[in-house]
């Protein structure tokens, strides 16, 4: 009996736990823009995580980009951008950086993406400042500004054309854009923040395992490491949900993202774009707020726009196929269609409400 009470108690203290963590992650994935950035340079700046990720030990830490993914090309403009005033404070962010932002032009940005953004090579920072011909400290510089300008990427109002509200503000973190790959249209998510681009961290824990048991820290510096690789993981765990709602998104829109044409857009909800990532659905809620992404077509929507009320989309696509037909279609007919079509699974009767509701009757014809 002691033993089933004992039980008992463990099983609710760690389903008190699991409730806790999911409560941390879902106010965490609800920070702004500015604030997670802010995390990302305290971390990237701590010394020990400078020697983990650049040191001549580097390679415990690593950077690991998400699939089809890059930096937006607003940073490769980036004297452009800073002095046509868009999104930034000129005088501010420029006071004592025109420097640093020379340094990057004189690298070029193929070879700063290689060796600041995503180091795929782990190689240490004093063999990336001898490669690209400059010294240790503006390295360090460089890094820095990345951080810097993470902080201060581009918030954006939706333009009117899109019928939005003019006081809603949103960040804009990506920009989708179409890249002809064979005989298909891929996507790239150009994100606007270096911190996105860069992708997840990837940490040997191997290699941290050994230098903890042989004795290379102190108690205080595994205790700060922890600290740190806590952050480092909540950190992972926020971007690697953000990029699995945009890629679920262009996977789901593929038509309306090669058209532009809303018609396009198919029925999707938060719960099942929860159930794909294995997530909660209030997180898929909590982390589009507030968040929009610019289309192949140059549009900005929120990225609350793609998720659907099912039942007017379920509508407007039987509406749609009724349409395009010569001849009347009976339900099943048209369950058929959106099955073969749209990959949407609807029931018979079910076509026939929806039927009813549009007040199109079995007889229809188009003229």
């Amino acid at each position: 009996m002691e033993s089933r009470i004992k039980g008992t108690k463990q099983l609710k203290n760690k389903f008190k736990s699991k409730l806790a963590k999911r409560y941390k992650f879902s106010k965490f994935i609800e920070l702004p823009e500015t604030k997670f950035s802010e995390l990302v340079r305290e971390v990237e700046s701590d010394s020990l995580f400078k020697e983990l990720a650049w040191g001549k030990r580097g390679g415990i830490v690593s950077f690991r980009r998400f699939h089809q993914t890059d930096l937006a090309k607003s940073f490769c403009e980036l004297k452009e951008e800073i002095i046509s005033g868009s999104g930034f404070d000129n005088t501010s962010f420029l006071e004592n950086r025109e420097e640093i932002i020379r340094v990057i032009e004189n690298i070029g940005i193929e070879k700063f993406k290689k060796h600041f953004l995503y180091n795929e090579k782990k190689t240490s920072l004093e063999s990336i400042a001898d490669e690209c011909g400059i010294g240790v400290s503006a390295a360090n510089e460089i890094i820095k500004f990345v951080n810097d300008y993470s902080i201060c990427s581009e918030t954006c109002s939706l333009p009117s054309v899109n019928s939005y509200s003019g006081t809603d503000r949103y960040n804009k973190i990506a920009v989708i854009s179409r890249v002809k790959s064979g005989t298909k249209n891929d996507f790239i998510v150009n994100f606007t923040s270096p911190h996105m681009a860069r992708g997840r961290y990837i940490v040997n824990y191997k290699k941290l395992e050994d230098i903890k048991s042989k004795g290379k820290l102190s108690d205080s510096d595994i205790k700060r490491l922890n600290r740190l690789i806590g952050k480092m993981e909540l950190i992972n765990a926020r971007k690697s949900v953000l990029f699995q709602i945009i890629e679920g998104i262009i996977n789901n829109q593929l038509s309306y993202f090669n058209s532009g044409d809303p018609e396009d857009l198919v029925p999707l909800n938060q719960r099942e774009m929860a159930l794909r990532i294995g997530i909660d659905p209030s997180i898929v809620c909590r982390a589009i707020m507030g968040r929009c992404i610019e289309t192949p077509a140059g549009e900005v929507h929120p990225i609350s726009y793609f998720f659907k009320v099912k039942r007017e989309n379920y509508k407007r696509l039987i509406n749609k196929i009724l349409k395009s037909e010569k001849y009347p279609l009976s339900d099943e007919e048209i369950s058929e269609k959106l099955r073969n079509n749209f990959a949407l699974k609807i029931s018979r009767r079910s076509v026939s409400t929806y039927r009813s509701e549009l007040k199109i009757p079995s007889s229809f014809k188009r003229h």
